[in-house]
């Protein structure tokens, strides 16, 4: 309501965003969720973007903008904004492959059991793991946890592979397109 005024341009808002910015001290603004960015006028994400790279050169307050995949079409639109979204680096965070650093990721995971059968972490175990998360860490870790909660409600306090599958299987369907995505590695069906 204070700032928001109808008719209020973009350099009186990066003016108000600089006296806000020193008023309250803020050090970095993050924009999460930047692939939903919806405006109302056709150039209106652009505008949005730009207004971005103003309040980093003219208010000096950093702009870290996170997104999926499908935020790279915002980018991707002309060079120079392509330039500017890398700044001093873009970061792109792919999928963990299947390698040491897997192996050394889920030996490390699997010292925090808390069931009483505890299972020979055995390549097959990891292999299943990486099948069901394609190396999404966030997947892996709730697949992880999940599959311990089942192996304690069934009193089975153990986790084996046919356990892993059922948990995924019931629990996951939400990712499954995702997963079937990154299986699939067809950058356009994961965009989507």
């Amino acid at each position: 309501k204070r700032y928001g005024k109808a008719r209020t341009g973009p350099d009186e808002l990066v003016a108000e965003m600089a006296h806000l910015s020193q008023l309250h001290g803020i050090g970095v603004l993050i924009i999460d969720e930047i692939q939903n960015l919806r405006v109302q006028s056709l150039d209106g994400e652009q505008a949005m973007l730009n207004f971005f790279v103003t309040l980093v050169n003219d208010v000096g307050i950093p702009v870290v903008l996170i997104g999926t995949p499908k935020a790279r079409r915002l980018f991707a639109k002309d060079f120079s904004q392509a330039r500017r979204s890398s700044g001093l680096g873009s970061v792109n965070w792919e999928p963990m492959k299947q390698d040491a650093n897997w192996k050394e990721l889920t030996t490390l995971l699997w010292e925090y059991q808390w069931i009483k059968n505890r299972a020979v972490l055995t390549d097959e175990i990891r292999q299943t793991f990486y099948d069901c998360s394609q190396g999404v860490i966030d997947i892996l870790i709730k697949l992880f946890v999940l599959c311990q909660w089942r192996a304690i409600l069934t009193k089975t306090e153990m986790i084996s592979i046919p356990l892993i599958l059922q948990v995924y299987k019931d629990e996951f369907t939400a990712v499954h397109p995702m997963i079937a995505a990154l299986k699939s590695g067809n950058a356009d069906k994961i965009a989507m």
